[in-house]
């Protein structure tokens, strides 16, 4: 069944651009900080000798991956049926500035980790009982 979004990396590159890295941020791909996270649970796994419930984590993981990856990249580059190029009007790439400023504000505080940061984590784990 086809939807009406689509086609929106013609209509907007920079935000396709953005959703591009997104998608890599989210699905824990390097440099991300969610996949230091990843690698160090599997490190665990694989030490403790819980090999086969890493290997079914993995499989899991790759199967949420490409569904994920499937769904945005169908979103961005496959026009839907009986949408009229003219209805969809172009995006002006300034726009998507706010969308770079916050994914390379989580990009960077997942790889940093400024010492005020961590400071607020700190104290809201104080907190929970």
């Amino acid at each position: 069944m086809d939807g009406l979004a689509g086609g929106y990396f013609y209509k907007n590159p920079v935000g396709g651009f953005v959703l591009i890295l997104a998608l890599l941020s989210v699905v824990a791909l390097p440099p991300s900080g969610l996949f230091i996270s990843e690698f160090l649970i599997f490190k665990s796994f694989i030490s403790t000798g819980h090999i086969g419930l890493s290997i079914g984590v993995m499989l899991l993981l790759t199967l949420i991956m490409f569904n994920l990856s499937k769904s945005i990249f169908r979103l961005l580059f496959i026009v839907p049926k009986g949408v009229e190029e003219p209805q969809i009007s172009s995006v002006s790439p300034w726009e998507s500035g706010s969308q770079l400023i916050l994914l390379a504000a989580s990009i960077y505080l997942g790889m940093v980790r400024p010492d005020f940061f961590m400071g607020f984590i700190e104290q809201a784990l104080q907190i929970i009982p």
